[in-house]
C-alpha cells in the first residue's frame, strides 16, 4: 500500500488513505475526512521491511463544534492508541502521537463522532522517517 518516490522532484499532488515514501523519509496526508456516528479511515497502509518512527497529528477541521471527535491507531488490527478531542472551540494543532512503527504491519487511523451522528469535518497526517533493521 505505501507508494516510494525517489528524487528532488518527487511532488505532493494529492491527499488520501496511504503513506508515501521519499528516500528515507515518509509521510501520508488524509486530507479532510467527514465522519459520523460510525468508524471511518482516515489513513490506511502497509509498512515495508524497515521500521518507521514519527508522528501522527490528528485535526478537527471545523470550528464552533462541541461534538467529542475519537481517533483509533491500529497496527495489524490491534488498537494502540486512542485520542479523543472533546471539542473544536480547543486549539489545534493538538499534541503529536510519537509511533514506532514495527516492520510488516498494517496501520490503520480512524475517526467517528462520538456525540452524535452529524457529520463533521476531521483528518489525520503521520510524518517520519524510514530505517532499516
Amino acid at each position: 500500500m505505501s507508494k516510494t518516490k525517489t528524487g528532488a522532484n518527487a511532488q505532493f499532488t494529492s491527499a488520501g488513505k496511504g503513506l508515501t515514501v521519499i528516500g528515507k523519509h515518509c509521510y501520508g496526508y488524509s486530507g479532510l475526512v467527514e465522519v459520523e456516528g460510525s468508524e471511518k479511515e482516515c489513513l490506511l497502509f502497509q509498512t515495508g521491511k524497515e521500521y518507521i518512527v514519527g508522528d501522527a497529528q490528528i485535526c478537527y477541521f471545523q470550528t464552533g463544534e462541541t461534538d467529542n471527535i475519537k481517533f483509533m491507531i491500529s497496527f495489524n488490527n490491534i488498537e494502540v492508541q486512542t485520542v479523543q478531542i472533546t471539542d473544536s472551540t480547543a486549539y489545534t494543532p493538538y499534541e503529536k502521537i510519537k509511533l514506532i512503527i514495527p516492520p510488516l504491519t498494517l496501520v490503520k487511523i480512524t475517526g467517528k463522532n462520538v456525540s452524535s451522528g452529524g457529520t463533521r469535518d476531521i483528518g489525520v497526517s503521520f510524518t517520519g522517517r524510514v530505517y532499516s533493521g
